[in-house]
């Protein structure tokens, strides 16, 4: 029974908004609330606080969510008016009245305004740095890239980059390994041909045949990741914001 009154909303679409929350609001959230602790003198003592924020799409929507709030936020607002004039018969259904409204838009002018400081704090030079950690691979790196340049589009401070898992061995190790096992391997096959007692030899065969061809894949592997790995890595050299950046290379652990 409103009549045209749904139709006169329909343009504000608002659950889109109360239904779907955009990527990066649980994190603006989080580092809004972040920096009311560190308002707290209990706090001071800290001297660095670290995000490790969400991937690269995830980070960029948190840097445009004060923007998205601002559109939000004038969606509610209008939608309370509406509200307000529609008359009593609407606020019966809607089970609030314009006090609860009035306080709900508070809560929402109150949470744009955190969000807000949350964008200066990430654009202050003075205090803020952000810094991008990406893999030796081609993809990542391409990823980087594009991400510095979003973020210099949006006046972020950001002038270190880390490469992480970068393969720290010696090919020429495995190499010289898996040379010597197919020295091994020749060895025992020309002694089984001029023995006449060949069969004491076959566990041995079978056992070197297992070790040469263990040697040989380990080669394989590592000569693929070091080529990929210098690829990736001259693509940073090759990118002129990329290698605007002081890199810091991290090696692969054995472990965690």
């Amino acid at each position: 029974g409103l009549g045209g009154f749904a139709d006169s909303i329909a343009d504000l679409k608002l659950g889109e908004l109360l239904d779907t929350p955009p990527p990066g609001l649980d994190e603006a959230i989080a580092i809004a609330k972040v920096i009311q602790f560190t308002k707290d003198e209990k706090f001071s003592k800290f001297t660095r606080i670290v995000f490790d924020t969400a991937p690269t799409g995830h980070t960029l929507r948190l840097l445009s969510l004060p923007d998205f709030l601002d559109a939000s936020i004038g969606k509610i607002v209008r939608l309370r008016q509406k509200l307000t004039s529609a008359g009593d018969a609407v606020k019966g259904i809607f089970g609030v009245g314009e006090d609860k409204q009035d306080d709900a838009v508070a809560k929402m002018e109150l949470l744009k305004a955190q969000v807000q400081e949350v964008r200066q704090l990430f654009r202050n030079k003075q205090t803020t740095e952000f810094i991008i950690v990406t893999i030796p691979t081609v993809l990542g790196v391409s990823e980087s890239g594009r991400l510095l340049a979003s973020l210099r589009e949006e006046d972020v401070p950001c002038s270190r980059l880390v490469v992480n898992q970068l393969l720290k061995v010696n090919v020429d190790d495995f190499k010289a390994a898996a040379a010597e096992a197919r020295d091994a391997q020749d060895a025992i096959t020309a002694a089984m041909a001029s023995s006449p007692n060949a069969e004491q030899f076959q566990t041995y065969a079978a056992a070197n045949a297992r070790a040469l061809k263990a040697a040989q894949a380990a080669v394989n592997f590592c000569s693929i990741k070091e080529k990929d790995q210098a690829r990736a890595l001259e693509m940073c050299d090759a990118d002129a914001g990329l290698n605007s950046l002081d890199r810091i290379e991290a090696p692969l652990f054995d472990m965690e």
